[in-house]
């Protein structure tokens, strides 16, 4: 049963965000948007409150903020009193290749893709404890890079490496609460304004070999891959996994 299971989805106004929103909608359950900037957020809500009456709300909020991440949890409590599952998206690789990162970027990217999250998590998973609700599950958003070095920048990877233990962590702590906590790793998911998306307009040929020698499936993903993923891990068919990392790359990740 969907029916009353609410899920807030940080950064979800655009990119696969948006995706996981739209995914979850279509399949029935009560989805809060959140984003950091009026435009791409009244423009989701509404075309997204036109295809789903009543089924989504929006909460503008910068989750790099701890007042806003309070505010968040507070507009949470006043008109829901709970959620049933969070799915911590917001993340950025953009900072310097090699060393030519300075340590403000090393920061700047630790505070979007781990800190953030935690901020996130910890204000929130006190207001899920009450909830009567058996299945409740906090979902994170990683990267391949986090898993092994793909010439990326290291600071991203160095943060998402941090992630994945944080959630792995937090898996130990709330499984006796009835919580499951479980990460997502893209790989190369391409979608409309992506960083493949602009790879692909600057230089289609070099961007195609990148994949054809990398990835052994020689394709990009689909941001669908990834919310069908979510849909997944957050329902009733998942109610024994938790502390787990599913990747989603194609093959490219040489890991195990």
């Amino acid at each position: 049963m969907k029916k009353n299971k609410i899920v807030f989805i940080s950064g979800s106004s655009r990119g696969i965000g948006k995706e996981i929103a739209k995914f979850l909608l279509e399949s029935g359950y009560t989805v809060i948007i959140n984003g950091r900037k009026d435009s791409s957020l009244n423009k989701t809500f509404k075309e997204f409150s036109n295809l789903f009456p009543n089924k989504v709300f929006s909460i503008k909020a910068d989750i790099a903020l701890e007042k806003d991440i309070i505010k968040i949890k507070n507009s949470v409590i006043k008109n829901f009193g709970s959620i049933d599952h969070l799915v911590s998206n917001v993340g950025s690789g953009k900072s310097k290749l090699g060393l030519d990162e300075s340590i403000k970027e090393f920061k700047n990217m630790f505070d979007i893709n781990f800190f953030n999250a935690v901020m996130l998590s910890k204000e929130l998973i006190p207001i899920m404890l009450p909830k009567k609700t058996k299945n409740k599950s906090i979902t994170f958003i990683s990267s391949i890079a986090g898993l092994e070095y793909i010439d990326c920048p290291i600071s991203y990877s160095c943060s998402k490496a941090s992630l994945n233990i944080y959630s792995k962590s937090l898996s130990k702590v709330l499984g006796p609460k009835n919580i499951r906590v479980n990460t997502i790793s893209p790989g190369n998911i391409l979608f409309e304004g992506s960083t493949w998306d602009k790879k692909i307009k600057n230089d289609k040929n070099a961007t195609k070999k990148y994949i054809r020698n990398n990835v052994p499936l020689n394709s990009f993903g689909n941001i669908n891959d990834v919310a069908s993923l979510v849909e997944y891990l957050i329902s009733d068919k998942s109610t024994f996994i938790t502390g787990s990392n599913f990747v989603i790359d194609g093959g490219q990740n040489n890991s195990y």
